[in-house]
């Protein structure tokens, strides 16, 4: 947690600052266009000061804030564009040194006595960037230096004033970079570690959520996860007139395994028998672990029903294979283990998941009684019997 980079406060981890910027990019978008509004209202206002000045220099004046608000108002323009999310700090930044250019070269057309009363609004530039521009803390740095440094040079070349005045006007220039910038610096390290954290409580949310859908022990499908998706598809099939097969897999021969070496060998079993049952169904198939030695297999878009048929016994194969199990300490065994498949095809008329269960359950039931190792359909004859 907080892996981040103490100056620029990026991510040491490029994925997640890529993440992050895309999310903040949504954020700044509405923060931006906000900030450039008010901006260019205060910038508009900002004309009540010079009131006291000669018409002759007014003109101009107003041609230099024009031109700085029209690039103001470019960049509100951008933030409308699809490009802003991922290049939007150059234009942000572009907005405000902008908007303390314009005053600068205004202050730079005066004498230095009337000038120096836009002093206080390059300092009003500077922490609208910082705080209110939305851009990042590093950005907001790097326009606060180039306005310090463009303000000195007019200084110098404008109106050589004493060395009071350019210790007096460093000094507040530097105080408000320090201010804006520390607050800023807060401000975006908040918001990240904020990102983080949440980002951390989502992954937690979902690796809860998978361990409360998925069997502890072969890492398949639970009861509660099969149930949820048998729902699903019930409406599916329904809606999209296609048929589904549930396969109820009922292992045989497993007890006397667990019996004979202990349930240390016969987990160890039923993983791999979960992970038989994986490599032969489809990708989008399930396969799901009711408890015990009972398997559950959901059959997705058959084009037709001797498909489910002929998957069940490619299963029965795979399951009847001989394993090897070396428990931790103790020579190999090997098992060899059968298995009782039911089949109910779905939907029917008020299908429900208990439903279709039962159904499978009843013809793998069929299969045990005739002599296990074996699959049997579920069919209206099956049930009257």
């Amino acid at each position: 947690m907080h892996n981040l980079n103490p100056c620029t406060l990026s991510f040491a981890d490029a994925n997640l600052d890529t993440a992050y910027r895309g999310q903040y990019a949504h954020w700044l978008r509405f923060q931006s266009r906000v900030a450039i509004v008010v901006g260019l209202g205060l910038y508009m206002l900002y004309g009540v000061v010079e009131l006291s000045l000669p018409r002759a220099h007014l003109a101009l004046i107003w041609e230099l804030r024009t031109v700085a608000m029209a690039v103001a108002v470019a960049c509100l323009g951008y933030t409308f564009s699809r490009a802003f999310e991922r290049h939007n700090q150059v234009a942000m930044s572009l907005a405000g040194l902008a908007a303390a250019g314009g005053i600068i070269a205004i202050q730079h057309t005066l004498v230095f006595a009337t000038a120096n009363q836009y002093f206080p609004g390059i300092l009003l530039v500077l922490f609208w960037t910082y705080l209110f521009l939305g851009v990042r803390f590093i950005t907001a740095l790097i326009v606060g230096v180039i306005v310090t440094v463009a303000y000195n040079a007019s200084l110098y070349l404008g109106f050589h004033p004493g060395a009071a005045i350019y210790i007096d006007h460093n000094f507040h220039l530097f105080a408000a970079n320090v201010i804006g910038g520390f607050s800023s610096y807060i401000l975006e390290r908040q918001r990240r570690i904020l990102f983080e954290q949440q980002r951390e409580i989502d992954r937690e949310r979902r690796l809860h959520e998978t361990l409360a859908r998925q069997d502890n022990l072969t890492g398949l499908a639970n009861r509660r996860h099969l149930e949820s998706a048998l729902e699903t598809l019930i409406e599916e099939t329904a809606r999209r007139n296609t048929v589904c097969a549930g396969l109820f897999i009922d292992i045989d021969d497993f007890k006397p395994i667990n019996d004979r070496h202990g349930h240390e060998v016969g987990d160890e079993v039923l993983q791999v028998l979960g992970k038989r049952l994986g490599h032969i169904v489809r990708e989008d198939d399930l396969v799901a672990r009711l408890g015990g030695d009972e398997f559950f297999v959901i059959i997705k878009n058959l084009r037709e029903r001797r498909a489910a048929e002929a998957i069940a016994r490619k299963l029965l194969a795979a399951l009847a294979e001989p394993m090897t199990i070396a428990p931790e300490g103790k020579p190999p065994i090997e098992c060899r283990v059968g298995a009782s498949i039911g089949i109910a095809f779905f939907p029917f008329s008020d299908a429900t998941p208990a439903e279709i269960l039962r159904r499978a359950d009843s013809a793998m039931y069929r299969v045990k009684n005739e002599g296990r190792h074996d699959i049997h359909i579920y069919s209206t004859e099956l049930e009257a019997q």
